[in-house]
């Protein structure tokens, strides 16, 4: 009997944690099964419907808590969430993404001897962490301290080394390692007309650490070369929601914007751009930009922690992270001469496509798991 792996997920809506986990589970379900539980259920999007159906159809059971915030008593029902999860999928293992779950199994290892022994893994999704909490952080870390960790970047390594040694935990307590996300993308081949607009498109939540909100004033204060006109698409949802709606009520001359909410297989559309916008403040590993430069995109990215990860010192389309203003001088830039650009794109996009594939990152996790499990009895039946 296959080994049960029982990833665990702060919400079923858009999310690259969300995204990695089911990535892991699709690659690798022919060596384990796998099961899902989000603490804080599933939010009415479409995008969460398709992930839930897309579960389905693979057959992977997921459970999930309700809406609860941490103000609200979240912390204790996310924990007695996760302890119901257990004892219905009855896995050997438990993966981690990101800080709600773990709360979730810190707390709920004061209530449940079958949480303190079933061995976990945790993947660290960003380069900020508990940034929201940082004492309720270092205390569910001393309680977690056991449970090894894959950082999505180097950065992201060096968040949870911090957290851990702010939280007095000895180097060594339990095994860090790298191991990078991959992303399955589809080849720009669309050509675009000789009076067509050009397309630029960012994907992600609207949210502060992705820099969405610097947008407005960096697409106010791009001067068009003469005859340009852009069409800009913002996919995504989140409480900077107000600000893009208002960009795209009143653009700039020249420009078309659309704010649309959250898609499922966003990277699956992107070959019908030509430019991608990636301001963020700071990350993990962003798949979105990692995505758009995979398939063929110029990328206008930051040199947010995770991001810098991907494009490199040289790459001459890297601004700084939160200044507008820089941002804007990058893509005008581009705009006033895309062509200075072609070499250093084909650069990036090769270098990636040597350090970000499928095979690579299932092969880690596997590891992982596999060395989690050693020793361990078949799986327990349900």
């Amino acid at each position: 009997m296959k080994p049960k792996v029982l990833h665990c997920i702060s919400q079923l809506d858009l999310g690259g944690a969300e995204s990695v986990a089911h990535m892991i589970a699709d690659g690798l379900r022919l060596d384990f099964a796998f099961g899902f539980h989000a603490i804080r259920g599933s939010a009415r999007t479409p995008f969460a419907q398709r992930f839930l159906q897309q579960l389905k159809d693979r057959q992977m059971l997921c459970t999930r808590g309700p809406q609860v915030g941490m103000r609200h008593g979240g912390l204790l029902i996310g924990a007695l969430s996760l302890i119901r999860a257990v004892s219905r999928h009855r896995p050997n293992l438990l993966h981690l993404h990101s800080e709600i779950p773990e709360a979730a199994l810190a707390f709920g290892r004061m209530l449940s001897p079958t949480l303190r022994r079933t061995p976990t893994l945790r993947t660290i999704h960003n380069s900020s962490i508990w940034f929201f909490a940082p004492g309720l952080g270092r205390f569910c870390e001393r309680r977690i301290r056991d449970c090894p960790c894959i950082a999505v970047s180097r950065a992201a390594l060096e968040a949870v080394a911090a957290q851990r040694s702010a939280a007095g935990i000895p180097e060594g307590t339990a095994s860090l390692s790298v191991v990078y996300n991959a992303v399955n993308v589809a080849e720009k081949t669309i050509p675009k007309g000789p009076n067509a607009a050009l397309r630029m498109v960012y994907g992600g939540r609207f949210e502060p650490q992705k820099g969405v909100d610097l947008i407005p004033d960096i697409v106010r204060s791009i001067d068009l070369p003469a005859g340009m006109r852009v069409h800009l698409d913002l996919f995504g949802s989140g409480s900077l929601l107000a600000q893009l709606k208002a960009l795209e009520n009143a653009p700039p001359v020249g420009w078309t914007v659309r704010v649309h909410s959250p898609v499922p297989h966003l990277a699956s559309r992107l070959c019908d751009y030509d430019v991608a916008l990636a301001p963020s403040r700071f990350e993990g590993l962003p798949l979105f930009p990692l995505e758009a430069l995979l398939t063929g995109l110029a990328v206008i990215s930051t040199d947010a922690p995770g991001s810098r990860e991907i494009f490199l010192d040289d790459y001459p389309l890297r601004a700084k992270a939160g200044d507008p203003v820089d941002f804007a001088r990058k893509l005008q830039l581009f705009l006033g001469a895309p062509e200075f650009f072609f070499d250093s794109m084909r650069e990036a996009k090769a270098e990636a496509e040597a350090r970000f594939n499928r095979e690579t990152m299932l092969e880690g996790y596997r590891s992982a798991y596999t060395n989690l499990l050693r020793g361990l009895p078949e799986a327990r039946p349900a």
